[in-house]
């Protein structure tokens, strides 16, 4: 569901709110809702927010 709705997302301010709200959930929680795999079919604004945080969890 959560990559669904950032699947979605198509401008860069809602590719910024979206990138803090997932900075302020546990890492872990993160992790496993997001993958590298599901990374790559995100938005590019999205990607390049989120990337950096699933490295991190990795």
């Amino acid at each position: 569901m959560l990559v669904q709705v950032l699947q979605e997302i198509k401008t860069d301010a809602g590719a910024a709110e979206a990138v803090e709200a997932l900075r302020s959930i546990p890492i872990d929680e993160l992790r496993w809702s997001i993958t590298d795999f599901t990374v790559r079919s995100l938005p590019a604004g999205v990607r390049a927010g989120v990337a950096p945080l699933v490295i991190a969890a990795s």
